[in-house]
């Protein structure tokens, strides 16, 4: 899976960095174990209702109110996906979840929606499928990314 997602990246010509790592499950995991990467470090929810489902990516400190963002989507009100609709939609699993595991929406289900504050950032951290390393790259690559795998994205 990673390299598939590699692969992607080169033909999409986004410049990235890898950066290996214990595995972290979660964003105090990256504090305990002290890994320092020059990025700034972003989480990924998979939200979901009973008609549509999101993948946000957003700064890691930041706190998601999801009844605010349903009513911004206007869409009836979101929760976190199941480990199972997630592992189905994008070939990933939780503690992993990335905006890159969007490849793997071949059908489309799932909207992407990236933080404004986040792409505001010089440099963005991300897992690449797995959580023992972290990507690093622009926000501008992430688009280019996207792009690659014609995935359209909101952001908000």
């Amino acid at each position: 899976m990673k390299q598939k997602l590699y692969d992607l990246l080169n033909d999409a010509g986004v410049v990235f960095e890898e950066h290996n790592h214990p595995a972290l499950f979660t964003c105090e995991d990256t504090e305990k174990h002290n890994v320092n990467i020059p990025a700034a470090h972003c989480k990924t929810l998979f939200l979901v209702n009973k008609h549509r489902c999101f993948l946000l990516s957003t700064l890691a400190e930041k706190r998601i109110d999801i009844g605010a963002l349903s009513k911004k989507l206007m869409t009836s009100r979101l929760s976190f996906g199941t480990p199972d609709v997630l592992y189905d939609l994008l070939n990933v699993k939780p503690g992993s979840v990335n905006p890159f595991s969007l490849m793997y929406d071949i059908e489309n289900k799932v909207e992407c929606l990236l933080d404004l504050d986040m792409m505001g950032c010089n440099k963005l951290g991300f897992h690449p499928m797995i959580n023992t390393a972290t990507i690093v790259l622009a926000p501008n690559d992430l688009k280019l990314f996207l792009e690659k795998i014609h995935k359209p994205f909101i952001i908000l």
